[in-house]
């Protein structure tokens, strides 16, 4: 049993156990709770309700494996990834912990810094599926 803290996390090292152990299968629960960090909303502060739509309390399972026998199972998804690291944005996205508990703080240009940086982590994911940018266009 692994303990991984974010989501993300613990669909990528399931991934690396599915993949790297033939035949097995990989049970994953996740359970994320952001209750700590609950504020009422607050004209002032428009970034804790978007804080709250982007990391709100959630759950759910899904089991992962690799190498599907195809007898028994039917895949319904294949499991890809992409991460990119924007230079100079650490203070874009924001924790700090204060009397009231944890405040988050989301800059005004996150969706900017998104929307530029989507497109390379997009074609890093789909190219070595076979997909391009030039097909689909």
């Amino acid at each position: 049993m692994l303990y991984l803290k974010a989501c993300s996390a613990a669909l990528r090292v399931t991934k690396d156990m599915a993949e790297n152990n033939r035949g097995a299968r990989v049970l994953v629960v996740c359970a994320d709770l952001s209750l700590i960090f609950f504020r009422g909303p607050d004209e002032a502060r428009l970034d804790t309700v978007v804080a709250h739509t982007l990391f709100g309390d959630g759950a759910g399972a899904i089991i992962v494996g690799a190498d599907p026998d195809a007898i028994t199972e039917r895949p319904i998804f294949e499991m890809v990834s992409s991460q990119a690291t924007v230079p100079g944005t650490q203070h874009v996205v924001s924790g700090h912990i204060g009397k009231g508990g944890l405040h988050y703080s989301l800059s005004s240009e996150l969706p900017f810094l998104v929307a530029n940086n989507i497109e390379q982590c997009l074609v890093d994911v789909f190219q070595p599926l076979g997909h391009s940018k030039e097909r689909s266009e």
